[in-house]
C-alpha cells in the first residue's frame, strides 16, 4: 500500500474503467433519447475498450482440511466452505434452493436448527454461495466459545454430510420453492431494486427480464405505474449511442479466529 502513488491509480481507471466493461442501469421517468444523451455526455468520453489482465480460473480448496488461527479475542469464530457452483451451470438453481435449505434460509435453515435451536451452540449460523466470474464456492460463519468450538464443527459438518447424502426432504423443498418465489416479487418492487437486478446480470438478459417483471408489475398495479403521462424506462448495458428502446448475481464471511475446510 505505502508504494502506490496517484499515477497508478490513474493507470488503473485508464486501462479498467472503459464502455466495454460499464454497465449501466437506469429505472425511471425518462424516454431512451433523454437518456442515450445523458449518458453519453457523462461517459462517452471512455476508452472503447478495456485492457483487463487475464484472469485464470481458481477452483476452491477442497475438505477436509482446518486451518486454526490464535487470537486474543472472547469469541472463536468459524468459518467453512468448499467448492461452490457456478452461476452459469446447469444445475446452479437446484443448489440455489439446496443452498437455502441448508443454511442460506435463515431462521428455517438445517444449519440453524441443529447448531443454534437443539444444541445452543451459537447465537447465529449461516451460510451462502458465491459466485464469480472464474471461481464458485460455499462459504458459511459462525462464532461460538472456545470450549465448544470443537462440538459446533462437528454438528455442522454432519449437517453438510448428511444434505449431501440424503437430500432435502419433500417438505423443506415445497416451503424453499414458496419462500423464494416470493422473496424474488419483492427483490424487484421498487426502481432501486430493478436497477440493481439489472446491473447484476448479462444486460441483453437483464432487459429482457426486467421488461417482462416490469409489464406484469404495470397489469398489477403494483409498480412501474406511468408518470406524469410517461412510462418508466428500463435499460441495462453498457453506455453507447444506440438509443433504441430496449425490452426491459453472504454475507462475505467475517475474519475468524478459526477456519475449517468442510
Amino acid at each position: 500500500m505505502p508504494k502506490i502513488d496517484v499515477a497508478d491509480m490513474k493507470d488503473y481507471v485508464r486501462r479498467v474503467i472503459a464502455k466495454d466493461t460499464l454497465r449501466i442501469a437506469v429505472v425511471g421517468d425518462v424516454d431512451p433519447d433523454t437518456l442515450g444523451k445523458l449518458l453519453d455526455k457523462t461517459f462517452g468520453g471512455l476508452p472503447a475498450k478495456a485492457s483487463l489482465t487475464p484472469v485464470a480460473d481458481v477452483e476452491a480448496a477442497k475438505p477436509p482440511q482446518r486451518a486454526f488461527i490464535p487470537l486474543d479475542v472472547p469469541q472463536t469464530v468459524v468459518t467453512f466452505g468448499g467448492p461452490g457452483i457456478t452461476r452459469h451451470d446447469p444445475n446452479f438453481m437446484a443448489g440455489y434452493v439446496v443452498n437455502h435449505i441448508l443454511g442460506g434460509g435463515g431462521l428455517s435453515s438445517r444449519l440453524y436448527t441443529e447448531v443454534r435451536e437443539k444444541r445452543g451452540l451459537a447465537y447465529s449460523v449461516y451460510e451462502s454461495l458465491l459466485w464469480m466470474d472464474h471461481s464458485a464456492l460455499f462459504i458459511g460463519n459462525t462464532g461460538t466459545r472456545a470450549d465448544r468450538a470443537g462440538e459446533t464443527v462437528d454438528a455442522i459438518e454432519k449437517e453438510i454430510r448428511r444434505m449431501a447424502e440424503e437430500g432435502p426432504t419433500q417438505k423443506e423443498l415445497d416451503e424453499a420453492k414458496s419462500y423464494l418465489k416470493g422473496s424474488q416479487m419483492l427483490a424487484l418492487d421498487t426502481s432501486s431494486k430493478l436497477a440493481s437486478g439489472a446491473a447484476a446480470i448479462p444486460a441483453r438478459q437483464a432487459a429482457d427480464r426486467l421488461y417482462r417483471e416490469a409489464q406484469r408489475h404495470r397489469r398489477c398495479g403494483d409498480a412501474g405505474r406511468r408518470q406524469k403521462g410517461r412510462p418508466a424506462a428500463v435499460g441495462a448495458g453498457p453506455a453507447h449511442r444506440d438509443r433504441r428502446p430496449r425490452p426491459a448475481s453472504r454475507r462475505p464471511a467475517r475474519r475468524g479466529a478459526a477456519a475449517n475446510g468442510d
